[in-house]
C-alpha cells in the first residue's frame, strides 16, 4: 500500500491568524464584525470540512476579499456545526461536535488573512477588537506553536 505525502507547499505558509473568544453565534458575530470593522464578510458557499475517524465535521466560514488592500479575510468557527454521528469521547469532541484546531480550543473563532502580517492593519485591528463588547478576548496565534493549524490553513 502506498501513502501519499503532501508537500509543505500544499499548505498556506503566510497567514495572520487571530483567535477570538465570543459567545455570539457565527451569523451574529459576522454581522457585528461587518458593522464595527467595515468588512463585508459573507458565508462561503461550502462550509469547511474536517474528517476525523471517517466522520465529517462542518465548520462555518465567512470570507471577504478586500480589493483595496488585496487581502482576503476569513472568519472560521473552531467548533463544528451540530452533528449526530460522532460517538468518540476523546478531548477532541464536545457534545458530538469537534474542534477544528483541538490544541486551540479556548478560541471560538479565527479571524485570519492569507498574507504576511501587516503592522498597520494589525495595529488598527487590535485597537478595534479591544473596544468591542462582544469579543471577550483575542490573541494573535503563533502558527509554529500549533500542531493542528493546518486544519485551518489547508487550501480546499
Amino acid at each position: 500500500m502506498y501513502k501519499i505525502q503532501l508537500s509543505d507547499s500544499f499548505y498556506l505558509k503566510t497567514a495572520t491568524v487571530i483567535g477570538l473568544v465570543s459567545e455570539l453565534p457565527d451569523i451574529k458575530l459576522c454581522y457585528a464584525l461587518n458593522n464595527d470593522l467595515g468588512m463585508k464578510l459573507k458565508r462561503t458557499e461550502l462550509e469547511r470540512v474536517y474528517t476525523f475517524k471517517n466522520i465529517e465535521y462542518l465548520f462555518s466560514e465567512f470570507s471577504f476579499e478586500d480589493t483595496f488592500s488585496e487581502i482576503k479575510w476569513n472568519l472560521t468557527a473552531n467548533l463544528s456545526l451540530s452533528s449526530d454521528t460522532a460517538s468518540d469521547a476523546s478531548s477532541l469532541f464536545v457534545d458530538n461536535r469537534a474542534y477544528l484546531i483541538p490544541d486551540l480550543k479556548i478560541y471560538d473563532y479565527f479571524l485570519w488573512y492569507e498574507d504576511e502580517a501587516i503592522s498597520s492593519i494589525d495595529t488598527k485591528l487590535n485597537e478595534k477588537l479591544k473596544s468591542l463588547p462582544y469579543i471577550r478576548t483575542f490573541q494573535k496565534i503563533n502558527l509554529s506553536s500549533s500542531k493542528n493549524i493546518n486544519n485551518l490553513l489547508l487550501e480546499y
